[in-house]
């Protein structure tokens, strides 16, 4: 008899608390939410005062530059070398008189809003968050400069150590997606699982039902990922 109490103890004890479970997905859920609002919200200085020296590290920037440099550094992430996870381009910004430099981090398409000179008449709207650099980006950063330095007899000002991030208001914009998809993931659950609904089998999760709580709940961790890497 003894024996089969402590099997049946086991049991209880490996299936997953209620309370813990909500804790972690309602948690998670409310931090992405807020976090998100909070970075879309975050006010905005203007750009140029980083070309003047006037910076915050994790303040917003935004505003219009009409000089950028092609690509000068990217990073490429994935697992193991075989499933990517998405790549990091670094371009330079510049001043009006291209006396004063800002690294930026963008999409790949970023340089092709300029013309071949690196040139825009209009000039193209940009608006990120300042982030420390890595120790690779640094030295690409430096690089540059003394090349600079080297052919113009100059020394212009660079943030050497940070960098704008453009990427930030899109994955501002993922991360609340994240956690409202989180939340919705928590009611579906628990929807299903008081109505007895709820995909137990292989051949369960090939219904059109399966199929669409399988998408819901990869798909924030798919995201997760992504954001874990750009952040």
């Amino acid at each position: 008899m003894r024996l089969f109490r402590n099997t049946a103890r086991a049991q209880r004890v490996s299936k997953p608390h209620p309370i813990l479970y909500s804790v972690l997905v309602l948690g998670l859920s409310a931090f992405c939410i807020i976090s998100a609002i909070m970075g879309l919200m975050s006010p905005a200085a203007d750009v140029g005062e980083l070309f003047k020296g006037d910076w915050e590290k994790g303040a917003v920037y935004e505003g219009k530059t009409h000089v950028a440099a092609p690509e000068i550094y990217y990073i490429k992430h994935s697992v193991n070398y075989i499933i990517p996870l998405g790549t990091e381009h670094y371009f330079f910004i510049y001043n009006d008189d291209a006396s004063s430099a800002v690294a930026v981090r963008a999409d790949k398409s970023f340089i092709d809003k300029f013309d071949a000179n690196g040139g825009s008449a209009e000039g193209v709207e940009i608006k990120g968050k300042l982030r420390w650099a890595d120790s690779g980006l640094r030295g690409r950063i430096r690089e540059f400069t003394d090349l600079y330095s080297e052919v113009t007899g100059e020394t212009p000002y660079k943030l050497t150590d940070y960098y704008l991030d453009l990427l930030a208001p899109r994955n501002f914009i993922l991360r609340l997606i994240v956690g409202l998809m989180l939340a919705a993931d928590y009611f579906m659950v628990v929807f299903s699982l008081k109505s007895g609904s709820m995909p137990r089998t292989r051949e369960g999760f090939r219904t059109v039902k399966g199929i669409f709580m399988a998408v819901m709940f990869t798909a924030p961790v798919v995201i997760g990922l992504h954001l874990l890497i750009f952040v």
